[in-house]
């Protein structure tokens, strides 16, 4: 348990579904790397409208591994970063740009295929 000041125990859930300690804290908290990660890689690929599936092998990484990062249940190397960035078209150090203070969450893309 983290003893940082405005960490929680518990795990609320946002109305997107996403729990709040799937980003381990909220704007404002100091995030740890790996949570800048998930906050950025989610709010870079949704603002693209990529879907985990399409981003996953563009990047060559399997889609379960990429929704595990998103969800910080795996722990990437910089070199999987850098495949990742790449596959967004970002510099690799937009996966660490820090929310601002108040900032939301950035909520998943809507589930299901795309009709088309």
């Amino acid at each position: 348990m983290c003893t940082t000041p405005g960490w929680f125990d518990v795990t609320p859930t946002l109305s997107t579904g996403t729990s709040v300690s799937a980003f381990e804290g909220r704007p404002g908290d100091a995030l740890s790397g790996r949570g800048l990660v998930t906050w950025n890689l989610r709010r870079v690929r949704v603002a693209q409208r990529v879907s985990q599936e399409r981003l996953a092998a563009d990047a060559g990484v399997d889609r379960a591994y990429l929704g595990g990062l998103e969800r910080l249940t795996r722990n990437p190397t910089v070199d999987l970063l850098d495949r990742v960035a790449g596959a967004l078209s970002v510099p690799l150090g937009e996966l660490f740009v820090a929310p601002r203070l108040g900032e939301a969450p950035p909520s998943p893309l809507r589930g299901g295929r795309r009709k088309g």
